[in-house]
């Protein structure tokens, strides 16, 4: 190979690395640090691919703003402190950050799992946008305005006061704790339509199950919904239509009689704990109303 070739070889070979990205661990084995004479703290406008942080280590006063991350691991047990990720782009991985750091406009794609306070959260560019469709892990909400924002992934919140849900949307989440007050601010309450919401609380997360307690949610819709282990003693559910969707909790057969369900003769689109859908089978055939199976249906056209 000429000299000639070679360089452009090389030259072609750097440019191809460089769109790729680089790799980046930054990590403190047995407690030895890098000499900071020759430690790089300057990666601002770069393309990284995998940035990851290891237990016990070190990274403070390091600029990734404007960076476009494919993949993150900041362990929140590293002294990530006085970063700066403003304007960075996180395409996915985890992110745990309890210090102080800029996330000015920095945003998370749908595959990211954040934790970080909420100070940090109201920096964010998803913030700014009003659309939260990244997974929130364990974070606070300490008086945070969540507003007619759009909130979709996995809401997994562990502190919630002085926060503010007016005419928020949830959609296609998993709900692992919300206060009965704040879910009656959001559209999905007042406009009686809650569209593929799991409430399922997380084991970690368990200072709010009693959500649905004594609520009122006469003539509300329930689609590709689950609610399991959130108590609905003495709920109130007039109407409410349910559909295509799973509950486990504490309903009673009288609670379930108010439903549209019941009294269409739908129940087969309310699926029930083996125990209580005995129940509700036995009290339909005792008013020769049994609900007819899918084969059934097919046959009769009805």
């Amino acid at each position: 190979m000429s000299k000639k070739k070679l360089i452009v070889f090389c030259l072609f070979f750097l440019l191809i690395r460089s769109a790729e990205g680089s790799d980046i661990h930054l990590v403190t084995v047995n407690n030895h640090r890098e000499n900071s004479d020759s430690r790089r703290y300057d990666y601002s406008h770069e393309r990284i691919r995998e940035l990851i942080t290891w237990e016990d280590d070190s990274v403070s006063g390091y600029d990734f703003s404007y960076c476009i991350i494919d993949k993150a691991r900041l362990d929140c047990l590293s002294d990530i402190s006085n970063c700066s990720f403003a304007h960075a782009r996180f395409l996915a991985g985890n992110v745990s950050v309890y210090k102080d750091c800029n996330f000015t406009q920095a945003w998370f794609g749908p595959k990211c799992y954040v934790s970080i306070p909420p100070e940090n959260l109201i920096q964010t560019k998803n913030f700014h946008l009003k659309r939260l469709d990244f997974v929130l892990l364990g974070v606070s909400l300490h008086n945070v305005d969540c507003s007619s924002f759009d909130i979709s992934n996995q809401f997994i919140v562990r502190d919630f006061e002085g926060a503010c849900f007016n005419d928020t949307y949830f959609h296609d989440v998993w709900i692992a704790s919300i206060p009965k007050e704040l879910l009656k601010q959001t559209r999905n309450y007042k406009e009686g339509i809650f569209y593929k919401i799991k409430f399922i609380p997380d084991r970690h997360i368990t200072n709010v199950k009693n959500t649905f307690q004594n609520l009122d949610i006469s003539k509300k819709e329930f689609i590709e919904c689950s609610i399991v282990n959130f108590s609905m003693k003495n709920a109130i559910m007039e109407d409410t239509v349910f559909i295509d969707t799973y509950i486990s909790s504490d309903l009673t057969l009288e609670q379930i009689k108010q439903t549209w369900n019941y009294k269409s003769g739908r129940m087969d689109l309310l699926k029930l704990p083996e125990g209580l859908q005995k129940q509700v089978d036995a009290e339909l055939e005792k008013e020769g109303r049994r609900v007819k199976t899918d084969v059934e249906k097919e046959f009769t056209g009805k």
